[in-house]
């Protein structure tokens, strides 16, 4: 139990770290680039949103494997599945509101998106590389 919460928190140690540096140049670029665009969604909380829901991805897919379970790739699956349907709640009200510009919060929040898919993609492949 111990090693399962140490590798937890070295996970979510470096999701943080990941969004803080993530979220700094991604606001620079912003701020810089765009000055007089409006965001629906700030980053903020688009970086919130993609930490909370990798980090539960995470910790449950890495829970799955220390159960010696075979469906470690299933509930990988299921997870992605749900998170690209909270992504999709989560971008309401973009979809929904009437402002010209709302392609910018759509590339602000899908590029984090791909990158943090990354992520959990390389944090659970080297978890399951490491129980064989």
């Amino acid at each position: 139990m111990k090693s399962f919460l140490k590798s937890q928190l070295l996970v979510v140690a470096q999701a943080i770290l990941i969004t803080a540096v993530l979220f700094f140049i991604h606001n620079t670029v912003v701020s810089t680039a765009f000055p007089k665009v409006i965001l629906i969604l700030p980053l903020y909380k688009i970086y919130l949103f993609h930490l909370i829901v990798t980090t539960v991805v995470i910790v449950a897919v890495n829970y799955k494997s220390l159960q010696k379970d075979s469906n470690v790739f299933n509930v990988f699956m299921l997870f992605t599945f749900v998170k690209m349907i909270l992504a999709l709640v989560f971008l309401l009200p973009v979809f929904l509101s009437e402002v010209k510009n709302r392609n910018y919060d759509a590339v602000n929040f899908f590029i984090p998106y791909f990158i943090y898919l990354a992520f959990e993609v390389f944090v659970i492949t080297k978890l399951l590389q490491k129980q064989k």
